[in-house]
């Protein structure tokens, strides 16, 4: 299915970044822009920092916020987790709540230090390929023990 990003539409990934952010829990704060910004949509994240012991869960939400008048289709969403020598050491995938809001419960098992996200997407118009996208900031996960 086609979609066409229209000022309507980004207004209401703003409005809702808006009630996101002020929704705050104890793993989930703030949303932080991610430093993602293409030609065609910007991300943001939450929480801006994780600090959870092992076995913990966490809330990861994503919005995108795509630009006026794209045709882009986020095809998925998923968040990378990186240890302290800066391998990706997990990667999972988020849930698409609307066509602009992902989110995902998570694990802490103790190696992460870092994660990042990184988003699939596809043009429906002209070229088939899936390309990818990796945020730019990585957001610090402190295991307390």
């Amino acid at each position: 299915m086609w979609k066409v990003v229209s000022m309507s539409l980004i207004t209401v990934a703003l409005i809702t970044g808006i009630v996101l952010s002020g929704h705050a829990s104890p793993t989930s704060p703030t949303f932080e822009h991610l430093g993602l910004r293409v030609r065609f949509f910007e991300l943001t994240a939450s929480p801006a920092e994780v600090s959870a012991s092992i076995g913990e869960q966490i809330e990861i939400r994503c919005i995108v916020e795509c630009m006026v008048n794209t045709v882009v289709e986020i095809d998925s969403v998923y968040v990378l987790l990186f240890d302290s020598c800066d391998d990706m050491v997990r990667e999972q995938a988020m849930t698409k709540d609307s066509y602009w809001s992902f989110h995902t419960l998570y694990t802490i098992v103790g190696d992460e230090v870092y994660y990042k996200l990184k988003v699939n997407y596809s043009f429906p118009y002209g070229d088939a390929r899936e390309h990818s996208e990796y945020g730019g900031n990585s957001f610090p996960i402190v295991v307390k023990t």
